[in-house]
């Protein structure tokens, strides 16, 4: 068993790995049609003709994956519901479907 930490127990620069996560074409649509119904999010034949080529999964929806993997990964992490001011997410390329 990891002994509990606290945010005051990280250090600058302190990174944490996560796992991964799959996700279906129609999770990835379901989620843009409900919350970010841009096209190239929502609607495969017009994502065909975006600079995608196809549908990508919205920017808000991989934030929420990283929060979930997040929760994962700070598990033993005393207080780890809450974030001490996320300064940046970034992602290496889009989250094609």
């Amino acid at each position: 068993m990891t002994a509990t930490r606290y945010y005051e127990d990280l250090e600058t620069g302190e990174t944490l790995e996560s796992g991964t996560m799959r996700v279906t074409k129609d999770e990835v649509l379901a989620f843009a049609r409900k919350y970010d119904p841009q096209y190239f999010h929502a609607d495969e034949e017009a994502a065909r003709d975006s600079v995608f080529d196809e549908v990508v999964a919205s920017g808000i929806h991989t934030v929420a994956m990283w929060r979930q993997l997040h929760h994962q990964v700070a598990a033993d992490m005393h207080g780890s519901s809450v974030s001490p001011r996320t300064t940046s997410v970034s992602r290496a390329q889009s989250a094609l479907a």
